[in-house]
């Protein structure tokens, strides 16, 4: 009995504009296995994967399509809560909206209107943060802005897990 391919992959690491990382930055996929990834949808939660590799997974590993970061994923952290990221205030605008990405997936939504949903998360913490200034406001605004406009989805926008 043949194994059943991968509908959906989320990759939550390190990352470069060819490969993408994992535990003490170990490579999961990079140039040379992008083929593991056949007719998937891969989200990457990872610095700069999307600029070639993301490119490379959908025309050459034909996976269905890539959401990711073409630049750094940003997110800051209060050391008090590293442990624990999504209780932290810092990290969690940042995190809780990347999620929203692959969640939306999972729930029936394409990958053109699972990007869309992200970017009005992104857009609702924007709004928020806004009218609920401090100084680490600023900072974690900024990363907000920054993610928001460096994720892309490449391949097949209509494509569902």
């Amino acid at each position: 009995m043949g194994s059943k391919p991968h509908s959906l992959v989320f990759f939550n690491g390190h990352g470069s504009k060819d490969a993408i990382c994992g535990q003490q930055n170990g490579v999961l996929i990079d140039k040379e296995n992008v083929q593991l990834l056949d007719s998937a949808i891969v989200y990457s939660r990872s610095c700069d994967s999307a600029a070639r590799l993301g490119q490379k997974i959908v025309r050459e590993g034909k996976a269905k399509a890539f959401i990711g970061y073409v630049e750094a994923f940003l997110f800051f952290v209060n050391n008090s809560r590293s442990a624990t990221p999504i209780k932290d205030d810092y990290a969690r605008p940042c995190l809780e909206s990347s999620n929203v990405a692959p969640q939306s997936l999972i729930y029936g939504s394409t990958v053109g209107q699972a990007v869309e949903k992200t970017q009005k998360h992104f857009e609702k913490e924007i709004e928020y943060l806004k009218t609920h200034y401090s100084p680490e406001n600023s900072h974690i605004l900024f990363a907000l802005y920054w993610n928001k406009a460096v994720l892309k989805a490449i391949g097949n926008q209509d494509a569902i897990i």
